[in-house]
């Protein structure tokens, strides 16, 4: 496939198709989002659908914004915020839904924690981002139109 006769360690990051061009409106990625991740509890969904309809996610790239995203959740008894560029992209997506992760989870540990245990370490802190980041990504390969599409998108988890 690659067409190389040895294979080396970098051969293994080589994208196999051309970049697909995946579009996303706000409103359709966050959708997506909510349909990926129907396997989660209801409580979950509305939780998420919470942070879309009640504006705490900042989308809008302005001058002078820090560049990236984050979850800010360290605020007890504030639900979190998410700041981050949306740019129309499957890696906006995956950001929001990655994102998403870390401010359901600190949401959920203050919620039910005291003040003094709502804190978790950062390795700990991935596992909610990267189960969000998995099932948004399964769930889009199952949608993908072409086999160029799900070669793109098997990748976007590796």
């Amino acid at each position: 496939m690659l067409g190389v006769d040895t294979l080396h360690y970098y051969d293994l990051y080589t994208s196999l198709v051309k970049k697909v061009d995946l579009h996303f409106t706000v409103e359709q990625g966050q959708q997506a989002i909510l349909d990926a991740l129907t396997p989660l509890k209801s409580e979950y969904l509305s939780t998420v659908k919470k942070s879309f309809d009640n504006r705490w996610i900042d989308f809008i790239p302005t001058e002078g914004k820090r560049s990236g995203a984050y979850s800010s959740g360290s605020a007890y008894d504030v639900h979190p915020y998410i700041l981050m560029n949306w740019n129309d992209d499957y890696e906006s997506l995956s950001t929001l839904a990655h994102e998403l992760g870390h401010t359901m989870h600190s949401f959920y540990s203050n919620s039910n924690q005291p003040f003094a245990k709502a804190d978790y370490a950062t390795f700990v802190a991935e596992i909610a981002s990267t189960i969000n980041e998995t099932l948004l990504n399964n769930y889009m390969v199952n949608k993908a139109n072409s086999d160029e599409e799900k070669t793109f998108l098997a990748r976007q988890l590796s």
